[in-house]
């Protein structure tokens, strides 16, 4: 009989940093879902690999769960430290959250066969991360990744466009993986996004404001969105505001100055609140090349905010139910763009629809979910 010290379930994922903090990413997914499982009476545990303390990091995290550091280092290093992990703790059930995550799981499992289910978790496009290695690297690479996801044990994907893509580069069966989305929708978030936003553009009576949000990079394609918007700015009164920080900032701050936008479109940063600002704008726009699930789409929906993405994969169109809630518009099409935000200022989805449709995505609904694979009735029993 186990003692009752034993976790339920540990998260085993790596700590964003403040910038992918601010809007989504994995860090938010994982401490939804832990606290969730904390609020449902389960024991939770999150492992992680943080040259620093973590607990800064997640000064929201659920008082209950409990952080297990492995601290900086390689491959090796956290590899012997997760079963060192596992020896001591015996969850019963691991779930590994990212690629790197499920690549250190799988082969742990494969190595000490530990007594808890190991339960993988793929958050993103997998053609997209090894577009970004070198011929051999990509190519070990997706072996890694084929030998892990055909592990007998359960392989989860946030969406099912990252189903499809991880089936068609493994060449492993599409119904091998099975489909839940993110937990997007808290009682935190709505109670954040009723605080007052900490920026003057979203004061009373100010022209309406187009929000973006998300990390300064490639894939977010931000610099589609202020092309974009330097139409949309020639043909209506608003101002555009993107949150978040990385490594593009300088080259987007030179677009806007050549595009004649300084004083329409802002950078202000990291927001420890992004749900007050997506509260207060007219309308939210994901511009991203790929997205793994999109959560902020979800998260402006919450708030009842209309939103406008690119039909990139994945994730988006499965969102908008196929672009019933919101535009889809082809990734890198700037004039596409612009005319959907036109189209979305001028005649916005009424608010319940979205709320209705960001409902499902409750972290109490996709807890249970992920219960049901990681403590199915016949090893809960």
């Amino acid at each position: 009989m186990r003692q009752s010290s034993v976790p339920d379930i540990a998260i085993f994922s790596g700590i964003a940093s403040a910038g992918d903090r601010a809007h989504g990413g994995i860090t938010r997914v994982v401490t939804s879902l832990a606290d969730a499982f904390a609020d449902s009476g389960r024991k939770v545990e999150l492992v992680t690999c943080c040259p620093c303390d973590p607990r800064p990091l997640l000064p929201r995290l659920h008082s209950d769960v409990e952080i297990h550091n492995l601290g900086a280092g390689g491959r090796i290093r956290h590899l012997l430290g997760l079963a060192n992990y596992l020896r001591r703790r015996t969850p019963r059930a691991l779930l590994a959250a990212g690629q790197r995550s499920n690549l250190l799981a799988a082969k742990c499992e494969r190595l000490l066969r530990p007594p808890s289910a190991v339960v993988l978790s793929v958050h993103n496009s997998v053609t997209s991360s090894l577009e970004e290695l070198r011929a051999i690297k990509r190519r070990f690479r997706l072996m890694s990744l084929r030998s892990a996801y055909a592990q007998p044990g359960p392989v989860v994907c946030v969406s099912r466009g990252v189903a499809e893509d991880v089936a068609a580069r493994t060449g492993l069966p599409v119904d091998r993986f099975k489909v839940i989305y993110n937990p997007i929708v808290t009682p935190r978030l709505l109670a954040d996004a009723a605080e007052r936003p900490n920026h003057p553009w979203l004061e009373s009576g100010q022209p309406p404001v187009v929000l973006g949000a998300g990390r300064l990079t490639r894939q977010k394609d931000f610099p589609t969105l202020i092309q974009a918007f330097a139409r949309v700015a020639r043909r209506c009164d608003c101002k555009a505001i993107i949150l978040g920080e990385g490594s593009e900032r300088k080259h987007l701050e030179r677009l806007i100055t050549d595009l004649g936008l300084d004083g329409r479109i802002d950078l202000p940063g990291f927001a420890d609140n992004p749900f007050s600002f997506m509260h207060n704008a007219r309308l939210f726009v994901l511009s991203s090349a790929w997205e793994g699930f999109g959560n902020v789409l979800v998260e402006s929906m919450a708030v009842g905010t209309p939103v406008v993405s690119t039909d990139c994969p994945s994730g988006p169109r499965e969102i908008l139910r196929d672009g019933a809630l919101g535009g889809l518009v082809p990734p890198g099409d700037p004039v596409a763009l612009a005319e959907a935000i036109i189209s979305a200022l001028e005649r916005p989805c009424e608010p319940e629809l979205l709320r209705r449709r960001a409902a499902d995505f409750r972290a109490e609904i996709v807890a249970e979910r992920y219960l049901e694979v990681l403590l199915p009735v016949s090893r809960d029993a």
